[in-house]
């Protein structure tokens, strides 16, 4: 039999997790800065891992919320109003007598 041991995360790492994963969530651009600047310690690791988590979660959350739209809704059309204006014509808007 195998015995498999669980891997405890330093606080130091899951620290650095977290606040990639809140600063992502709440200041986007700066998480990804600071992502590309900080170096190879465990913390660093952490808040890039934490980071990359939540733009997944969003990714997910999207796609998933695309498949809740009936056909119609999930193509990319768009209204011009001219041209509804164009197919209006004057007895669109005055009354008959």
């Amino acid at each position: 039999m195998e015995h498999t041991q669980e891997y405890e995360p330093s606080s130091i790492y899951t620290k650095g997790f977290n606040e990639g994963y809140t600063i992502a969530k709440y200041m986007p651009d700066v998480a990804e800065n600071l992502s590309d600047i900080l170096g190879d310690s465990e913390r660093a690791k952490g808040f890039q891992l934490g980071r990359q988590e939540y733009l997944m979660e969003m990714d997910k959350d999207k796609s998933l919320d695309i498949d809740l739209y009936p056909d119609w809704l999930k193509d990319d059309h768009t209204i011009n109003k001219d041209d509804i204006e164009k197919e209006k014509d004057k007895e669109d808007y005055e009354p008959e007598l």
